[in-house]
């Protein structure tokens, strides 16, 4: 179950993060907020392509999770400065979804979203 929040979000009854639902044309770009750790793709009817942009300055450790209602034939993931994330799948099954977390390594080594499932 459950819940609608006032800015049109959701959480469940079991208390976790929100769910930020979208529901995408082909061809459209989702940009994710950095509070944002669930995101629920519904569009109407499958769709042939669509760009989703992680956040610009997360955290450290940072994670989101992206799900789908319907399929997504062309998916591209992109970091907050419009690079592609490594691994990420190219299209996103209905009932499917994909874990992304993001490192801040340090010692000279990049920070990177990674998917993670």
């Amino acid at each position: 179950m459950a819940y609608q929040n006032p800015d049109d979000s959701y959480r469940s009854e079991w208390g976790g993060p929100p769910i930020t639902t979208v529901v995408p044309l082909t061809g459209n770009t989702v940009l994710i907020d950095s509070s944002t750790r669930v995101l629920y793709v519904a569009p109407a009817a499958g769709i042939a392509a669509l760009t989703v942009k992680l956040p610009r300055s997360p955290e450290n450790g940072q994670y989101i999770d992206i799900g789908f209602s319907q399929a997504v034939t062309a998916l591209t993931v992109q970091d907050g400065n419009g690079v592609a994330v490594a691994g990420a799948p190219a299209g996103g099954a209905a009932g499917a979804a994909v874990l992304f977390r993001y490192f801040s390594l340090g010692l000279g080594l990049p920070s990177l979203w990674v998917k993670w499932r």
